[in-house]
């Protein structure tokens, strides 16, 4: 069955009549005592879970991502918040396109994100004056700069931000008038916010744009930041039957983790545990590929992705992996074994309906991951996950006609009433 198939099957039948069922409920609400419609009164004999469905947005018959209307608030990725204004910095060379030009790599690698956004903010509509404008983005390629320029050394790319931010408070009044707190960062990697040293004295007010949120990080704060989709090269890959895929889940991944403890480009290897567990538990079985070699090429990688049933994702060094974005495009449902991780968009998208997620603790119990996945395979509950699998990617894309830029846009919209009275706001004027 093909994507537009899987779309017209998501637009009809019970969904549609349970939607229906909402306007009914309006309706009834306020109706004289006894004249209730039938719909009403079915609706109030449904159960629990049949009446949130009844209260999901009725997908949209058109629009780019119709089919996911169920489980996301499709609008918020279809266009972007009319009137939004981001005023994108014009930084010296030496922060921004003497970066790109001289590596370009970091166009297309995992953290690419903080390329594609400052592209896309270029494209939208300006504010008359750059003064009023409602966000400002500093487009510093940091993940680029401490992996090519800096080569890991954290110091040098500490006294490269210090400068930016002085350059930035010198040049323009902007900064200084929320105290940032409406200047937005983007520290694409799982070190996110940490990759310059002294972030707190500098910028703790500031939004940030992140690959991951750790919800035990203080250096994240879900009330300010923003989570975006890892960047991946796959592309999305065609519909295949739960029946025709051979493999139970797969992993390709590393094992043994490289950490910069010192902060100076030295690392240290440290085993995950966590990865390690599941390596026992998984390595002597059939349906499953668990390793730490690479495939000679992506498209073996990809090939491989739509054999599985499911992708595991288990943490890393930090709870952000980019293989949940692999098994997205690639098609097959996502395990998060990540305790404290938080994803993309979770107050538009519902992720347990296209992604399974469990503890850290339970993955590593001998003989249960297994079992459950297995059992979990076998349902209606894994099918009804993979198509909605394949309706959700859109909202997650990088690609022009993808969700992802306009996901942040809305974010920032969220963020704009609370930060109009920021702590360094005036307004006697």
């Amino acid at each position: 069955m093909g994507r537009r198939a899987l779309g017209r099957q998501a637009r009809s039948g019970p969904a549609r009549t349970l939607s229906a069922l909402y306007v009914a409920l309006l309706a009834a609400s306020v109706a004289p005592r006894g004249a209730q419609s039938e719909e009403f009164l079915r609706y109030v004999n449904l159960s629990a879970e049949e009446r949130r469905t009844a209260l999901a947005p009725a997908p949209t018959a058109h629009g780019r991502f119709g089919g996911a209307a169920g489980f996301a608030d499709v609008a918020k990725f279809e266009a972007p918040p009319p009137g939004l204004t981001v005023h994108v910095y014009d930084l010296p060379n030496e922060f921004e396109k003497d970066v790109l030009r001289k590596h370009k790599e970091c166009r297309s690698y995992q953290w690419a994100a903080e390329v594609k956004i400052p592209e896309a903010f270029r494209t939208l509509p300006k504010a008359a004056r750059a003064e009023d404008a409602e966000f400002y983005l500093v487009p510093f390629p940091v993940k680029c700069y401490n992996n090519y320029v800096a080569r890991q050394n954290h110091s040098k790319v500490n006294d490269a931000y210090v400068r930016l931010i002085k350059w930035v408070r010198s040049s323009f009044t902007y900064f200084d008038r929320s105290g940032g707190a409406d200047h937005i960062f983007i520290f694409p990697s799982g070190a996110g916010p940490m990759l310059f040293n002294d972030y707190a004295k500098y910028v703790n007010q500031s939004i940030f744009l992140l690959a991951e949120g750790d919800r035990t990080k203080t250096t994240t704060n879900a009330f300010k930041d923003i989570i975006v989709p890892g960047y991946s090269k796959l592309p999305n890959s065609p519909w295949r039957e739960p029946s025709e895929r051979t493999l139970l889940a797969s992993f390709r991944g590393n094992m043994v983790h490289n950490i910069n403890l010192s902060g100076n480009g030295t690392k240290v290897k440290v085993p995950s545990q966590l990865r390690t567990a599941l390596e026992q538990e998984m390595r002597a079985k059939e349906d499953v590929v668990f390793s730490s070699a690479k495939l000679p090429d992506k498209k073996k990688y990809a090939k491989e992705i739509l054999d599985s049933k499911f992708l595991l994702c288990p943490r890393g060094i930090t709870p952000w992996t980019r293989r949940v974005f692999d098994g997205l495009y690639g098609g097959a449902v996502p395990v998060l074994v990540s305790d404290h991780v938080e994803l993309p968009f979770e107050a538009f998208i519902d992720w347990a309906a296209f992604s399974v997620k469990v503890s850290e603790e339970y993955a590593m119990r001998p003989g249960e991951f297994y079992a459950k996945l297995a059992e979990l395979a076998k349902s209606k509950t894994y099918e009804r996950k993979l198509r909605a699998l394949y309706e959700a990617r859109g909202l997650l894309s990088w690609a022009k006609d993808g969700g992802v830029i306009n996901g942040v846009l809305w974010e920032l919209e969220r963020r704009k009433r609370r930060f109009k009275h920021g702590s360094a706001r005036t307004w006697e004027r």
